[in-house]
């Protein structure tokens, strides 16, 4: 058994963190007749909007960072496509699953969806697929990582979901569930929804709209510290990355290079 450590988890979060506001390419906003009343208000505005975008894809890259260094494999996050020869009946069948699911029937909970998918792909066992078909819009995966035989297919969401954004979150991680065991039929496959930080200041599982129905926690959709102790083995490695945030406050050199950008 291993864990990653706090100081590890901090230090590397803020050597990310300050690489990416460093490195990233602010641009002079493009003249607007506003600028003759705000003046260059308008300018640090806009870069510190672009402090802001330098974070997309943030949470992937530490994830991928944290979890390759707890020893799990990091591989190809565009592997999962349709399976070109699946039998007709398959993507009606996925779809039910996923209506059933959506409406809240009692047909379905978390575990016996997956396995619904899981047994029709059975047919990939004896009829292995070779063509693989593109994606649908918004079922693509953001990170693949394996461990000890185990799929783990995952999607960092904004941390404020709406009710629609959720269901449309259930129906990818149903789609993915048929792209990765039409693949594998066999393997322990695990997907997830992740938000990888929370902006409450109470668990984020009592903030989420709706408790996250009709996606289940734990099982479909995970929250922060459940999900950075699953990459590291340590309970505490959600409080540990946003020390990392917090130490930068007093990084003499992040400062200055800020307080250049924005004067």
């Amino acid at each position: 058994f291993s864990m990653l450590e706090n100081n590890y988890i901090s230090n590397k979060t803020s050597e990310m963190v300050k690489n990416r506001i460093m490195n990233k390419n602010y641009s002079e906003p493009d003249f607007h007749p506003l600028d003759y009343i705000l003046g260059d208000k308008r300018k640090i505005q806009t870069k510190i909007h672009g402090l802001f975008t330098s974070f997309g894809g943030f949470w992937e890259v530490l994830s991928k960072e944290l979890a390759a260094e707890n020893n799990f494999e990091i591989l190809d996050n565009k592997h999962f496509k349709v399976p070109a020869s699946a039998p007709n009946s398959q993507k009606p069948a996925l779809d039910a699953i996923i209506t059933a699911r959506t409406d809240n029937t009692d047909e379905y909970n978390a575990e016996s969806s997956k396995q619904a998918i899981k047994d029709f792909c059975q047919y990939y066992v004896s009829n292995p697929c070779s063509e693989w078909n593109k994606p649908a819009p918004g079922t693509g995966v953001d990170i693949y990582l394996k461990k000890n035989s185990t799929h783990y297919l995952f999607d960092t969401k904004t941390v404020k979901p709406n009710v629609s954004g959720i269901k449309s979150f259930l129906s990818q991680i149903h789609h993915w569930y048929w792209y990765s065991y039409s693949r594998y039929p066999l393997d322990d496959v695990e997907c997830k929804i992740i938000f990888p930080y929370t902006p409450y200041q109470t668990p984020f599982q009592d903030n989420i709209v709706g408790g996250g129905n009709p996606l289940s926690h734990i099982d479909e959709w995970i929250d922060p510290d459940n999900y950075w102790r699953l990459l590291t083995d340590n309970p505490q490695a959600y409080q540990a990355i946003i020390e990392g945030f917090q130490a930068l406050n007093s990084d003499n050199e992040l400062n200055s290079f800020i307080a250049n950008l924005i004067r």
